[in-house]
């Protein structure tokens, strides 16, 4: 099982307090959250900067408490540093706890909270537990390091896919006009060294590091403790996504693994064709093997009435020339009883007779060899016709069936999908803010960088 945890200046606060409810729990603008089950949404717990109880189900203005507490924090320095922005003739400088609560580096920090997954999770109670140690940790790390940090708001979630909690806070130090927001001022007076020293501090070595991978074990340990057994190996290449790209993303994935398994299905198909019309190219050879039995048989019979036609034109022919005298039977010869013709004669008579008996014989094997040939070639056929057709019939239709059953959840994919756009088409606002805090995080993680490097330019 996983833990996650994941730090970023994507949250809101109107997200976490569930402000886009009604009173009875039910979702106002569900376009905001399709994902979101309302009728869990009173297990969910909310606490607040300057309230101490914690607040079940959809209440609590997260975001007022939060500019509360900017306003009384952060006005006094803040003020000092317009009037010296002012007297310096840099008034477009100035700035009010607002704008210092929507600044892409001073707005707050919200750091998610997750153990599992849809399809792995666990219970209410032992994920309340587990949140409510780190958050215990958080704040005895923050007494032994010079309170720098600030909690604004904890809120722990219990209506979507996976319980999770979105803590929100901010990096405090003592500037130049008093309180001001910094993490790396902030870190550093806490004494939370570089990960590498000896390298130039950047993106890739800042103190933030340190203290998240810090926070990271406690987290996992935690965990751990509350009898989970938790998977401690990062995964390599893992990048945290937004609802909008994970949601993508994993209809892509699914329809894609899906489509590999049509084209699977399409070429079992094609070869079941090939093996049927294989089939097909054998009972057409066994016909034109028929076919020239046939043709042999029948050249047969020509050669046998060929020669009972030259039989009888010899007999009529020599039967004009008998001599007087020479007497020989020849039983129904002509329709005459007693014939006289030579010796000659009567031997190539006896000798075309014999050919012709054999003839008629070697015609009469013929014929029932060509019937039976005929019926078994004909047998033969069908049944192999009858076999080939019903295993390719057999063989198709569990293909089909598998097919249909695997490109279920395909057509449904898409149907998700269809529905994603159709959404984005429908509420193009709500889709536009997501691919503005896009665009916002990417100048953010620039702006951060060129802060690092050059200081806050006050």
């Amino acid at each position: 099982m996983k833990a996650v945890m994941h730090n970023g200046r994507q949250g809101s606060g109107k997200h976490n307090d569930r402000s886009f409810l009604d009173g009875m729990g039910f979702i106002t603008r569900a376009s905001k959250a399709p994902h979101i089950t309302s009728w869990d949404t009173p297990n969910n717990l909310t606490w607040r900067v300057g309230h101490k109880e914690w607040v079940h189900g959809a209440g609590g203005d997260i975001e007022a408490a939060e500019r509360a507490y900017y306003k009384k924090a952060y006005s006094a320095a803040q003020e000092a540093r317009n009037a010296r922005y002012k007297a310096q003739r840099h008034p477009e400088r100035c700035r009010s706890t607002d704008d210092l609560y929507t600044g892409k580096l001073t707005r707050p920090e919200e750091q998610i909270l997750q153990i599992g997954s849809k399809d792995e999770q666990v219970s209410p109670e032992i994920f309340r537990a587990c949140v409510k140690d780190y958050i215990k940790e958080l704040n005895d790390w923050n007494k032994a390091h010079g309170q720098h940090m600030q909690i604004l708001s904890v809120s722990i979630h219990f209506d979507e896919t996976t319980p999770h909690a979105h803590i929100r806070r901010v990096w405090e130090y003592d500037g130049r006009d008093g309180r001001a927001l910094g993490q790396d001022k902030a870190l550093e007076a806490a004494g939370v060294p570089l990960p590498d020293p000896g390298k130039v501090k950047g993106r890739h070595n800042n103190r933030k590091m340190t203290f998240d991978r810090e926070m990271r074990d406690k987290w996992l340990d935690i965990c751990q403790a509350h009898g989970l057994q938790i998977d401690r190996e990062p995964v390599p290449g893992m990048r945290h996504k937004n609802k909008a790209d994970f949601i993508r993303d994993k209809l892509a994935q699914e329809i894609q693994r899906d489509t590999a398994a049509r084209d699977e299905v399409q070429k079992d198909l094609r070869d079941a064709q090939k093996a049927y019309d294989e089939v097909r190219a054998d009972i057409g050879q066994a016909a034109a093997e028929r076919r020239a039995i046939r043709r042999d048989i029948d050249n047969e019979q020509s050669c046998l009435d060929a020669l009972k036609t030259s039989v009888s034109l010899l007999s009529a022919a020599e039967v004009a020339q008998i001599p007087e005298g020479v007497k020989t039977p020849l039983w129904g010869l002509l329709g005459r009883d007693n014939v006289l013709i030579p010796r000659e004669t009567l031997d190539k008579l006896i000798k075309t007779a014999g050919l012709a008996e054999k003839a008629s014989r070697v015609a009469v094997d013929l014929s029932a060899n060509k019937r039976e040939i005929e019926r078994k070639a004909k047998d033969d056929a069908q049944r192999l016709l009858a076999q080939e057709r019903a295993k390719g019939q057999r063989e198709a239709r569990a293909i089909v069936d598998q097919a249909r059953e695997e490109a279920g959840g395909y057509y449904e994919l898409r149907r998700e999908l269809d529905h994603y756009h159709k959404l984005e088409e429908r509420y193009p606002d709500h889709f536009e803010d997501m691919k503005q805090s896009e665009r916002e995080w990417r100048e953010l993680e620039r702006e951060h960088d060129r802060w690092l490097q050059e200081g806050p330019g006050l």
